[in-house]
């Protein structure tokens, strides 16, 4: 009997019962138990958990095991990191040592299993503290009662297992490099060599590069826990000591299924050496990987002053802290000033100027000139195209420039531009992403997010969007493990975003833990979203002035047509249709901003869901996609396909169709 029967709820030996350590799977029963109480697992993390019971002791790889349980259906790795998320939490395996992560190779249940009869009687239970966790000892000592084991149960063990065949294309995070100068102040020189090398490195087609969010996320942590939580199979790591002009860089090379250097090197330069010292190292990694590079671009040639200024700014930019847009700005115009032809420091510049048009029109305030700065970022992408075709950023710069412009087909060639140099760019796939919500297209568009964590697992802003859009297709459970999945990096209210205490709080709503929402919603910051919640948990909890009170405060807020929807899903959920309909109806179409965010929240808002069937309802829902296919972040009709079913090509067409 396979998992997947097992789930399906099919299968010949569904008498049987699995027995190890203090558990007991039933598969009469479907359940996972401990002590006679039952623990709730869902459908597809039980299935996992089936299938390496079945295969205790043997290494089950990511492939098997997506083929056994999710047959047929194109899904990730963070399927099954999800389920494993679920079931050590379970079974109490903090420590990975019931199920053993073999980094690059697959997982083992490490615990003797004893497969019994589900009609015979359970085997007795001590209470000692060396019979509950006596597995431990027993799964590193026994090995022989486990073949044993195995035997009895009729399932003969290989002799040995099978050593996985090395992946077909390496992997590899780049870490940030450590700054040792005397002073401590050259991170963002430390930080630019660990990118520049990432970006190099990530122009080969043969080797899949950890994106920056993600590589710089596991600081500090071991070989083999970079593995199990990146899935690479080798890590760059080093540092940098600058005095003076002086740079001395060491790197090592790590092979993280053996936890082994392949090699380490230093190298002392001069500081107007540095862009050919990025080179020298990726071109040591690619050649250790076996992976081939291009010949680099034309930026080699850029004044190292210049180059050094575009270090900065970038630091500055990623680091976000307050006047750090400002700084990075400044450092960009000294950078073109000493070398014009600098593309990726005028791509910079753009998308500097894009944040702060839109931070102006999200503020509404008079005294930023909004005109002024849209038109320094057409100057900006202008000379990033001037110098830059070939790089997909400075295309994808120029794409966002003429859509907001108003340019719709010249944006759409200019996104065509970049998909052809790199249809796996995060950027792309985020645009394509944005464009199936808006073509109604929900589960391509949670594929093609999947596609960036594959390259930025550790991303938590692509992982909240993530959850919003399991909760969006109605997938709570899933919306929860994944959740669950960050807030592991976050798990106090005060380190986390404003965003993520929110999902919280929606979340535990959805599923019905109001009294624990009440207490979250306590968190959340005193706007009309806040006041939404408390109007929607007081109602649950049978609170209805209070209810009402929130509900009012909401009404009152000055921000349509805000205010108005989240009326309206109030009283889609309180089962007042009729009052729904007529707040939604206040929301005028034209006018609403940002258009894409309120057509999304609108049509995938699980409070409206409440009214699906309702003729009025499923009216509005219709012309709603009907704008939402007019408005995509691009036109894509310019390559041959109708707004709702834009092709995919490349490899994110392999991954999402």
């Amino acid at each position: 009997m396979t998992a997947h029967e097992a789930e399906a709820g099919t299968g010949s030996s569904s008498d049987r019962r699995f027995v190890f350590a203090d558990f007991e799977v039933d598969l009469q029963r479907g359940s996972l138990a401990r002590g006679g109480e039952e623990i709730a697992l869902r459908p597809k993390s039980f299935a996992v958990l089936l299938y390496l019971l079945e295969h205790a002791g043997q290494l089950v790889s990511r492939e098997e095991l997506l083929d056994a349980v999710w047959p047929g259906v194109v899904v990730t790795d963070d399927s099954i990191a999800q389920c494993l998320i679920e079931l050590r939490r379970a079974l109490g395996d903090d420590e990975r040592t019931m199920i053993r992560t073999v980094p690059r190779r697959g997982l083992i249940f490490e615990v003797p299993v004893q497969v019994e009869s589900a009609a015979a009687p359970p085997a007795p239970q001590t209470k000692s503290a060396t019979a509950r966790h006596g597995w431990k000892l027993a799964a590193g000592i026994t090995a022989m009662a486990v073949l044993a084991l195995w035997w009895a149960a009729g399932t003969r063990p290989a002799e040995a297992p099978p050593a996985a065949p090395e992946p077909a294309h390496p992997s590899i995070a780049v870490l940030r490099f450590t700054d040792l100068s005397p002073a401590g102040d050259h991170a963002w020189l430390a930080d630019g060599l660990s990118e520049e090398i990432m970006h190099r490195l990530a122009q080969s087609p043969s080797l899949r590069v950890i994106a920056r969010v993600s590589s710089f996320a596991v600081e500090g942590l071991a070989a083999a826990e970079i593995a199990e939580k990146l899935d690479v199979s080798h890590v760059l790591e080093g540092s940098l000591r600058r005095q003076g002009d002086a740079v001395r860089v060491t790197a090592q090379l790590i092979d993280t299924a053996t936890e082994t250097h392949m090699w380490s090197r230093v190298y002392d330069r001069g500081l107007d050496n540095i862009i050919d010292l990025q080179e020298e190292i990726a071109l040591a990694v690619a050649d250790s990987l076996h992976a081939s590079l291009a010949a680099p671009g034309a930026e080699t040639d850029i004044d190292p002053r210049a180059y050094e200024r575009f270090l900065e700014a970038r630091y500055f930019y990623f680091r976000g802290a307050e006047g750090d847009l400002e700084k990075a700005r400044a450092r960009l115009d000294e950078a073109v000033a000493i070398s014009p032809g600098f593309a990726r420091a005028w791509a910079l510049l753009s998308r500097i100027d894009r944040v702060r048009v839109s931070e102006a029109r999200y503020r509404g305030d008079p005294a930023w000139d909004i005109e002024s700065i849209h038109e320094r970022q057409r100057q900006a992408i202008e000379q990033a195209l001037r110098y830059g075709q070939d790089l997909p950023e400075v295309q994808m710069g120029a794409a966002n420039y003429y859509f907001s412009a108003g340019e719709r087909q010249r944006a759409a060639e200019h996104f065509e531009i970049a998909r052809s140099l790199n249809p796996n760019h995060e950027w792309v796939l985020n645009t394509l992403g944005n464009a199936a919500l808006l073509a109604g297209r929900l589960e391509k568009s949670m594929c093609l997010n999947r596609r960036i964590l594959a390259r930025d697992p550790l991303n938590m802003g692509f992982r909240t969007y993530n959850v919003l859009h399991l909760i969006w297709g109605g997938r709570l459970e899933e919306a929860q493990a994944e959740l669950d999945r960050i807030l592991e990096l976050a798990p106090s209210a005060t380190g986390r975003s404003a965003q993520l205490n929110m999902m919280v709080t929606l979340l535990q709503l959805l599923r019905g833990e109001f009294e624990a929402a009440a207490a979250s919603v306590e968190s959340l910051a005193d706007d009309a979203e806040r006041d939404q919640l408390i109007a929607l948990i007081q109602y649950e909890l049978g609170l209805q002035s209070e209810s009402d009170a929130a509900l009012e405060r909401l009404i009152a807020e000055t921000n349509p047509p805000w205010n108005a929807f989240y009326a309206a899903e109030v009283h889609a959920w309180r089962g007042n249709g009729a009052a729904a309909l007529e707040w939604l109806s206040r929301i005028d179409l034209e006018e609403v901003s940002p258009k894409t965010r309120y057509f999304n929240a609108a049509y995938y808002s699980p409070f409206l869901a409440k009214l699906d069937g309702t003729p009025a309802w499923d009216e509005y829902r219709s012309g709603l996609l009907q704008w939402m296919q007019g408005y995509h972040d691009f036109d894509l009709a310019s390559s041959g396909e109708n707004s709702s079913g834009f092709a995919l090509r490349g490899d994110s067409a392999s991954a999402c169709e």
